[in-house]
């Protein structure tokens, strides 16, 4: 309940959730809301918005709103997917090296120090234009190349939290290092988990329309950087502009409702532990 009245008192923090739970109904729920298929073709191509195509249609004859809708299942999936699995990856490897330290957390480092060299822009155009990867294929690509920065920040956020007096206390008593981060850790380091999450998402769907605008994705895949790029061939033509900014316009506000969840996440983390001390 406390959770709840402080986003419906902060207003970014309120606007970003509603925004982002719009995306996911339009992801969930993108079959029974458009009216025509986003794969289906017909003889009115680019045309200009009108009654059975509220956004007109591209040069093949598919009606584009119903595409910039479908563009969202996809950018969901994929930002939800590699926010997932690099946070995963981040919390047991950084959590493992923090607690038992060692030669294991040396190892560790090691090696997320040498994923960190790796140019991930060049790598992941590198890959995309070799494979053309599907959506798995791209989730695995994406996640492979952003772990290492989370995993950093995670371990130092336990090692922060296992020297308070109380992790200290339970030790003596002769808790492990399992019930240790269960029972204890984990509560302190879950805004840090969150705004990780939020920002390897968010990482992930500009990479993703970054590579569907340049072409190196199936090309049968809906996306918002593939519209893009398909209204970038017909500059020549006034209808280019019905055709892009829609689909802009709905990119930026997804990034930017990320944005204002992973603030208000900051900000609340901030002052629970101001109120701790």
């Amino acid at each position: 309940m406390k959770v709840i009245k402080s986003i419906v008192g902060n207003k970014s923090a309120f606007i970003g959730i509603t925004i982002m739970f719009i995306f996911i109904l339009l992801a969930v729920f993108a079959p029974c809301i458009v009216r025509v298929s986003p794969t289906e073709m017909s003889v009115n191509t680019l045309s200009y918005p009108y009654r059975e195509h509220l956004l007109g249609t591209n040069d093949i004859g598919q009606d584009i709103l119903s595409r910039i809708i479908y563009g969202a299942r996809h950018s969901v999936l994929i930002s939800m997917s590699v926010g997932f699995i690099t946070v995963t990856i981040s919390i047991i490897f950084g959590s493992l090296g923090a607690l038992v330290g060692g030669i294991i957390d040396r190892g560790i480092m090691r090696v997320t120090d040498i994923f960190l060299a790796v140019p991930e822009l060049i790598i992941c155009l590198l890959i995309s234009a070799v494979i053309n990867p599907s959506k798995f294929t791209l989730i695995m690509i994406l996640s492979f190349l952003q772990w290492p920065v989370s995993l950093k920040i995670i371990r130092a956020s336990v090692i922060k939290e296992k020297n308070n007096n109380y992790v200290l206390a339970s030790k003596i008593f002769g808790a492990n290092n399992s019930y240790i981060m269960y029972r204890h850790i984990i509560k302190g380091i879950v805004p840090v988990i969150v705004s990780m999450f939020i920002r390897n998402a968010t990482i992930a769907v500009f990479m993703e329309s970054g590579l569907a605008f340049l072409g190196l994705l199936d090309p049968s895949t809906i996306s918002w950087g593939k519209i893009i790029a398909d209204a970038m061939a017909y500059t020549y033509l006034p209808i280019w502009k019905n055709w892009l900014l829609p689909s802009g316009i709905i990119l930026s506000i997804f990034v930017v409702s990320m944005s204002y969840i992973g603030f208000y996440v900051e900000d609340y983390a901030f002052s629970a532990r101001k109120e701790s001390l």
